[in-house]
């Protein structure tokens, strides 16, 4: 039920967003945690990274399998401190940060009313990704919350905005101008909204604002979940489309932004998006009408994946 490209497609950039990026050497692991700061940890042995924790304090705890190393070294707007590892009764490895200050860690307004960011690249890093990528004939998603990011990542050139929490009137012009997507993922941030605290309640009243002002505006929207934000056994991925209608969205054009605008997004439409002779037979079917009941699309009961069904419940 999401918009999810496959790696050979699309590259993602992420400005001014809380996101981990962990490029693997033979001998390091190096993990980029945007904060809206510079903040990394790096651990000079082998360490299969496993999973991230924000606590109450603003303190993060990164999880490893595997580790060889007995320490990482946390970097912190260029300022580079040694932290012990310690193993679990489980038999991970844990290492536990300082608490991050909200000014390093939160998403912020100003007096101009307007969500602020701090952005995790320069123009020249981020419109050398965007550059070198398209060159390749591929896709740039620029996962972006506050104006600054999403600023910066239209200067950039990228083709989609993740997110786009603080999007403000003139960046919606702009993309509609240029064709750029939105992809909003309501579901995940109205999620992390009260575990994450601060300003975040506010952002999800933000992001419905904007969505209301995209679809007047005629902005694209295609359906994204930021897949791994949230547990999907526990919460369905489909809510989305259940979101899209709330804010506005007929539920075919909630159901159009899941198939034949991510296709469009993907510069797939011809091969996916849309039930046709030729492309990918990948289909689901539930039991009712999802036109008339939009959350009918949390109720799969059919599967069928390039033509081999891996789902039927249907009696």
């Amino acid at each position: 039920m999401r918009c999810q490209p496959r790696r050979d497609r699309i590259v993602s950039a992420k400005l001014a967003h809380m996101n981990l990026v962990a490029p693997r050497t033979p001998r390091k692991l190096a993990l980029l945690l945007a904060l809206s700061a510079p903040l990394s940890l790096a651990a000079e042995a082998p360490a299969r990274f496993h999973s991230t924790e924000i606590h109450a304090d603003r303190s993060v705890t990164f999880f490893y399998k595997d580790a060889a190393a007995t320490k990482v070294t946390l970097a912190l707007d260029g300022v580079a401190k040694p932290i012990p590892m310690e193993k679990d009764t489980t038999g991970i490895w844990t290492v536990t940060t300082q608490p991050l200050t909200p000014e390093i860690y939160s998403y912020h307004f100003e007096a101009d009313g307007v969500l602020h960011s701090r952005v995790n690249f320069t123009d020249d890093e981020a419109k050398a990704i965007v550059e070198e990528t398209h060159r390749l004939g591929k896709k740039v998603a620029a996962h972006a919350i506050g104006s600054d990011g999403i600023a910066a990542a239209l200067r950039a050139g990228v083709d989609t905005i993740e997110h786009g929490d603080g999007l403000t009137d003139a960046q919606m012009d702009e993309m509609v101008r240029r064709g750029i997507y939105w992809v909003p993922t309501i579901t995940v941030g109205a999620y992390v909204a009260p575990g994450r605290g601060s300003n975040w309640a506010k952002m999800v009243d933000l992001e419905k604002v904007a969505f209301q002002k995209a679809l007047k505006k005629g902005m694209k929207i295609a359906l994204g979940t930021d897949a791994g934000g949230f547990d999907w056994k526990a919460l369905n991925q489909a809510t989305e489309f259940e979101y899209y209608v709330k804010y506005g969205m007929t539920p075919m054009q909630a159901i159009r932004s899941g198939t034949a605008v991510a296709a469009e997004l993907l510069g797939w439409s011809d091969r996916i998006g849309s039930v046709e002779a030729g492309k990918f037979a990948d289909l689901v079917a539930v039991s009712g009408d999802p036109l008339s009941d939009v959350t009918e699309l949390e109720r799969v009961k059919f599967v069928m994946k390039a033509g081999t069904v891996l789902k039927s419940d249907i009696h």
